[in-house]
């Protein structure tokens, strides 16, 4: 870029020299060259910031489309699913200021086609609540409270299932804003290494309640069946004039999926 301009470069110069001991002329000269190669300097330095630009859209581009895809796939393997068992636990956390709240629930979902269901919450000082379909009956139990029961099931008792935390799981195609491939990530789920692709993206804003705004949030997608094995999300909101920090960590430790079930999963007996 420099070369291009020597020419006018020299020409300033020439204008301006004189005697060694014109010391005013040579302090312009000095001015002059300075102002040149500070203008070119810049001119550099912006086509250079111009280009980075240019190639950098592109790329972010590209690593929405494939974030995009590789959600798609999540949607599909999800709702083509015939069974499922998953183990797995949920962390909450809210940060205000310095102060953090923690709460841990573990759980089971699992599902056989097309009725059988059991989802199963544990609660560090709360006991365990369970609620299992064998197609026929659904047994509901709480263990904080003493309660038990058995009904017949009806056409909504499968929905009970949506309860899930992994249930949000098959809507990110279409709940994600934002998405973006961070990285490649091997985690570990139930001893064994799995190969994840990390997308990076924000809630939408019908997934959030009231006064909440999202934050960045993760999921940690398994190459080989693009289920999700951990999901971080993330949020913000001001309480009582103070801003809050919220994360949900869920972990799936365990996992079986398009495979007979053990019945005692789904069993309703109230023994």
């Amino acid at each position: 870029m420099l070369r291009l301009h020597d020419t006018e470069l020299s020409q300033r110069v020439g204008a301006a020299h004189l005697s060694d001991s014109n010391l005013s002329t040579r302090a312009a000269l000095i001015l002059a060259a300075g102002e040149f190669l500070e203008k070119e300097c810049q001119m550099t330095r912006r086509t250079f910031q111009s280009t980075v630009a240019s190639a950098a859209f592109p790329l972010e581009r590209l690593l929405a489309q494939d974030a995009k895809a590789i959600l798609a796939k999540v949607t599909d393997a999800y709702e083509s699913l015939s069974s499922y068992h998953f183990v797995g636990k949920t962390l909450s956390e809210t940060t205000i200021k310095t102060h953090t709240t923690r709460n841990e629930l573990n759980f089971i979902a699992a599902y056989q086609a097309p009725d059988k269901f059991r989802l199963e919450f544990r609660y560090p000082d709360a006991g365990k609540w369970v609620r299992a379909s064998d197609g026929q009956f659904l047994r509901e139990v709480r263990t904080l409270t003493k309660e038990a029961r058995k009904t017949p099931v009806d056409q909504n008792t499968i929905y009970l299932i949506h309860g899930s935390p992994t249930y949000n799981f098959e809507k990110l195609s279409r709940t994600a804003t934002k998405p973006v491939v961070l990285k490649s990530e091997i985690v570990s789920v139930g001893g064994q290494q799995v190969d994840c692709q990390v997308v990076q993206f924000e809630s939408h804003r019908r997934e959030l309640r009231e006064g909440e705004t999202p934050g960045p949030s993760m999921v940690w997608i398994a190459k080989d069946s693009s289920i999700i094995v951990r999901e971080e999300l993330r949020t913000f909101a001001a309480v009582r004039g103070e801003r809050s920090e919220s994360k949900r960590t869920t972990t799936i430790e365990t996992f079986s999926i398009n495979k007979t079930l053990s019945q005692d999963l789904f069993s309703t007996s109230m023994a």
